[in-house]
């Protein structure tokens, strides 16, 4: 089941950051977080095991937009004296999820629920950044003139 996630990041990976270099990350990042609370709504939603592989596939191609080219366009809003800090604290608290989930699930409870809760607010907020905070990436605008 899990595997269908990786399936879609792997196809999403060969063409996603590609295309946000040539159009510009502010389009993919909001469109890949307008998707993800989509689907963490769906996640929430679903009670049919082949819905949720379907959903997790639909997530996988989002996360290239989500992760790498959301990495990028964050890390050109910095100098380069801060760009190592920033990306440094970036992926830390990233893969410190892929530990703290297992071990929410081990420790403390077995509802997920939340999570999708949670993952669905944190995505709706940076929707909402995007829409009214955020501008195209300097590096972006300086390429294009």
């Amino acid at each position: 089941m899990g595997s269908s996630f990786f399936f879609g990041w792997m196809i999403s990976s060969l063409s996603v950051p590609r295309y946000a270099d040539l159009n510009g990350r502010k389009k993919v990042v909001f469109a890949c977080s307008t998707g993800s609370v989509f689907v963490s709504i769906g996640l929430l939603l679903s009670r049919s095991l082949l819905i949720t592989d379907c959903i997790l596939f639909v997530l996988g191609l989002l996360a290239s937009g989500n992760f790498a080219v959301a990495f990028c366009y964050n890390m050109e809003f910095f100098t380069p004296e801060w760009q190592t800090f920033v990306g440094t604290l970036d992926s830390l608290i990233h893969c410190s999820l892929w530990v703290a989930i297992p071990l929410y699930f081990l420790l403390i409870s077995k509802n997920y629920e939340w999570l999708f809760v949670v993952g669905a607010s944190m995505n709706f907020l940076t929707v909402l950044g995007f829409f009214f905070f955020m501008d195209e990436s300097p590096l972006f605008l300086y390429n294009k003139n």
